[in-house]
């Protein structure tokens, strides 16, 4: 699992370092992974929250347990990648209700080379 969120965020570096818009420099993805200490009890995106005064978002993520179990890590990572990506028209429309106005196609695209990246980067590694 650790190496899933840093090959993540080093994906999410690589694609791109620039503000999203200029009300929103930072979208921040919470991954929550179910385990035998802490169920969160979720599963894909939640609790979308939006501060426009230091102009960043963040989006928790619920990863259950059979989702990475004895799961293979490139399973893991197009799951991971699924719910990133279904999480992009719901963190548009939080930043609509903030007003803020966020480009879904560019952010989508955006999201895109990130994960391309980080699939490539999940077969290219010993897991």
């Amino acid at each position: 699992m650790w190496q899933h969120m840093k090959l993540l965020k080093t994906a999410f570096k690589a694609a791109s370092d620039a503000p999203f818009s200029a009300d929103l420099v930072e979208l921040a993805w919470l991954l929550r992974w179910d385990g035998r200490l802490q169920v969160f009890g979720f599963e894909g995106h939640e609790n979308i929250v939006v501060d426009k005064n230091e102009k960043w978002v963040s989006v928790d993520i619920g990863v259950p347990m059979a989702k990475w179990q004895d799961v293979k890590p490139e399973a893991l990572g197009e799951y991971l990648a699924w719910c990133l990506a279904n999480a992009i028209p719901d963190v548009a429309q939080a930043c609509r209700r903030h007003g803020i106005e966020l480009d879904q196609s560019a952010t989508t695209s955006r999201l895109q080379r990130a994960l391309a990246q980080y699939r490539f980067a999940v077969r290219d590694t010993q897991m």
